[in-house]
């Protein structure tokens, strides 16, 4: 895999699907509607992390959705602890479902805004992937609110990966 490879979405009928209100039959389906791009998107950010998730790293999952990340990351790194948060409760349901029918260990879950993760403590991850989890929908300012809190989160010499949503180019 070659992980420097461009990956351009459109936003199209994906991003307004995402900004209706989440429910449980949104969430189930979710993989099928965003056409498996957050599988391939977060396989390239886990193979590419530098420097590399350790047994001693604590990771944030941000805007987990159905818990993608943190699967691509266990089928790598197993034992690897993992903090996963998402706005909607219906995604953290599904991402609940997953660790329990794959019998992950070293995982816990939030229901936690990405513009706004003061449950957490400073200096707190290793590393943190935000896998297209900005610009929030019907939040044009988003950017800043969630790079200051990734920032925040995370460890000095800490790492975080970040994929956003490419929008159409105006004319």
């Amino acid at each position: 895999m070659n992980p420097k490879f461009p990956l351009y979405f459109r936003l199209g009928q994906l991003f307004q699907a995402m900004s209706i209100k989440p429910t449980s039959s949104y969430s189930s389906n979710y993989e099928r509607m965003s056409g498996n791009c957050t599988r391939i998107i977060s396989s390239q950010m886990v193979a590419s992390i530098n420097p590399p998730i350790t047994n001693s790293s604590y990771i944030l999952d941000n805007a987990c959705g159905p818990g993608i990340v943190s699967e691509q990351i266990k089928l790598v790194h197993p034992e690897a602890n993992i903090m996963a948060t998402d706005l909607s409760p219906a995604m953290i349901e599904e991402t609940k479902n997953l660790i329990k029918t794959e019998n992950w260990s070293n995982m816990a879950t939030d229901t936690l805004d990405v513009r706004d993760l003061s449950n957490i403590k400073d200096n707190t991850f290793s590393h943190v992937f935000t896998n297209l989890g900005l610009p929030v929908p019907g939040d044009p300012d988003s950017g800043p609110k969630v790079t200051k809190e990734i920032y925040r989160v995370l460890q000095r010499n800490g790492v975080a990966m970040v994929s956003t949503w490419a929008g159409e180019k105006s004319s």
